[in-house]
């Protein structure tokens, strides 16, 4: 890798922890699905210094009426396709969101549908 991208790679691992900008994105995307970034850039049919461009981008929020907009412009500035950063918003965000529900609440959940279909085959 050449020094200007190193140094986008420096910039993005020091906001990675920021759910402001992709980086937190792409670092919680592969984290999750246990691949690298050189697998993710792959993946994305990108290079290095497009790839962490994207991270440096504020990200999106999906619930904005203007978040198609966004994502429009950071494709065309990052090269990496609209529908592939669309991809690993909603799917951290989702994850995070899952996260974030206790996991008691899931389970009363559950035994409830459990209850009720007992109750419907007597």
């Amino acid at each position: 890798m050449n020094d200007k991208v190193e140094l986008l790679r420096y910039a993005v691992q020091k906001i990675s922890d920021n759910r402001d900008y992709m980086g937190f994105y792409l670092k919680k995307y592969c984290s999750l699905e246990r691949i690298t970034d050189a697998q993710l850039i792959g993946k994305l049919n990108s290079d290095y210094e497009d790839y962490f461009k994207l991270g440096l981008c504020i990200a999106p929020e999906s619930s904005n009426k203007d978040f198609l907009d966004k994502v429009n412009v950071i494709s065309d500035y990052t090269h990496i396709s609209s529908l592939d950063i669309i991809h690993i918003i909603k799917y951290v965000a989702t994850i995070e969101h899952f996260n974030d529900i206790p996991s008691e609440s899931i389970l009363m959940a559950a035994r409830d549908k459990a209850k009720k279909k007992n109750n419907n085959d007597k």
